[in-house]
């Protein structure tokens, strides 16, 4: 690809999140790694075994919420050089979480905030725990082996703060909330 773009032009493209390189929750500062489909400048090319399919890998790099290893996201970035990195990346502007919609999006999002054990179980009895949790839909623990309500409870926290932060910052940011005001607000409420 012709390198015609040039620093602050902006992108929008979907991705997944791959590895957290950084991540500061004071500051709400973190590096990422992310795949795309998109063949974006600056970004580099992954062939897949069979050669049919390229994956493309950026860096990702400013104020965001965290980004769960494996969740997909929709993304609006600016593309700026680092001088203090001597690379090419991709400053977030907007970053909203697409939900999971097969059974295997499903088991990358779980199997980066639990232990396989806990991802299989869960799934084998309800393999769209995703979508209900986020839907507040009852889920019958009784049904699901080795997981407690204690357990559920760290979970679905997670599963809401990965979603609907997403769909919080969507909503408010052009109402010039920002992702720490949120926070705040967030904190505020698990004090009471």
């Amino acid at each position: 690809m012709a390198d015609f773009k040039k620093e602050n032009d902006v992108y929008e493209f979907e991705g997944t999140s791959e590895f957290e390189k950084y991540y500061n929750e004071d500051s709400f500062y973190g590096a990422f790694n992310i795949s795309t489909n998109s063949n974006l400048p600056h970004s580099q090319t992954y062939n897949n075994e069979f050669g049919d399919k390229s994956i493309y890998f950026i860096n990702l790099a400013g104020k965001c919420q965290r980004l769960f290893i494996g969740c997909k996201y929709k993304i609006k970035a600016r593309l700026e050089f680092t001088k203090r990195y001597n690379c090419w990346q991709y400053v977030p502007i907007d970053i909203k979480t697409i939900k999971p919609t097969t059974l295997e999006d499903n088991k990358k999002f779980l199997n980066s905030i639990l232990t396989q054990n806990q991802t299989d179980s869960l799934l084998e009895v309800y393999p769209d725990v995703v979508d209900m949790v986020i839907n507040n839909k009852e889920i019958d623990l009784t049904k699901v082996k080795g997981i407690k309500d204690k357990t559920f409870s760290k979970i679905k926290d997670k599963i809401l703060d990965s979603y609907g932060m997403s769909d919080l910052l969507v909503m408010l940011q052009p109402l010039g909330v920002t992702l720490k005001q949120i926070e705040s607000i967030k904190k505020l409420d698990e004090n009471c």
